[in-house]
């Protein structure tokens, strides 16, 4: 089993899903934005949406997906396109999920849940 594999077992039933887009990122050793960041963010997301009073069940594959592309666009705090790095990530997240054909509402959806995980 490679470490890619173990990881995305995490994302069950969504490993496909996972495994595409952490390849399509690449290698990350910044703390900041490595797998292990990822991982932290979605144990977060599923203690938020695991709570018993929910009244609908979450789209628990826009929240991966959203998770592993939070952060898809690294941009320096002191760069002059900080401002904009929601919106660089966002348009990157819409690129990196294009393959799986969602409908643009879902697409819409991840984008703007990007800049809120």
């Amino acid at each position: 089993m490679t470490k890619l594999f173990v990881s995305t077992m995490k994302f069950q039933p969504y490993e496909k899903l996972a495994s595409t887009l952490l390849a399509a990122l690449g290698h990350n050793n910044d703390g900041a934005h490595s797998e292990a960041h990822i991982f932290r963010v979605w144990r977060n997301v599923c203690s938020i949406i695991n709570t018993p009073d929910q009244d609908k069940a979450p789209d628990r594959e826009l929240l991966v997906a959203a998770v592993i592309l939070h952060d898809c666009v690294a941009v320096e705090k002191n760069h002059p396109d900080r401002a904009r790095a929601s919106r660089m990530a966002a348009n990157r997240a819409r690129q990196l999920i294009a393959p799986f054909q969602w409908l643009a509402s879902r697409e819409d959806a991840l984008a703007l849940l990007g800049n809120i995980v």
